[in-house]
């Protein structure tokens, strides 16, 4: 079984009134914005290796691409305290702390689970959990998330 959980928004995180103008990344390469990347095996840090591929740049284009943290919350922290111009995360985040946020993709979250595991008492917990009725009342408090789909069966095998 294949449910889905949420679909989140990455992108650009820049400090707040963007004085550079970043619309993408192209920009962050031409600007030469001091960058913060997540870190590597990370599913943000592949997500924009994937992107760079994507239009022929290469990783060493970006100003300080060695610049390293472990979460999106890290990114933010670098940013809002000026340490670097620019960072890819979560839109959440960068809500968080009043920054400018230019969205670049969509992903979604599913849960999988065996089938054999599906009728047991604790999953069916879980799933009553991501009933889409109660989670829309959290839509409008998590900036970056949209649950249009949460709790929806997406594969019954």
């Amino acid at each position: 079984m294949v449910v889905n959980l949420w679909h989140r928004k990455q992108g650009l995180i820049l400090k707040q009134g963007n004085s550079l103008g970043i619309k993408g990344l192209k920009d962050v390469i031409e600007k030469k914005a001091r960058f913060v990347n997540r870190n590597e095996g990370s599913g943000t840090r592949m997500l924009l290796e994937y992107l760079l591929k994507e239009k022929g740049w290469d990783n060493k284009e970006i100003t300080s691409f060695a610049n390293e943290v472990n979460t999106h919350l890290g990114v933010a922290l670098k940013i809002f305290f000026g340490e670097a111009d620019a960072g890819l995360g979560i839109e959440y985040v960068a809500h968080l702390f009043s920054l400018d946020f230019v969205p670049l993709k969509e992903e979604r979250f599913d849960l999988v689970v065996p089938r054999e595991l599906w009728s047991t008492k604790v999953m069916q917990g879980l799933i009553a959990c991501i009933d889409p009725v109660q989670i829309s009342r959290l839509s409008h408090t998590l900036p970056g998330y949209n649950l249009k789909d949460t709790g929806k069966i997406i594969f019954e095998s």
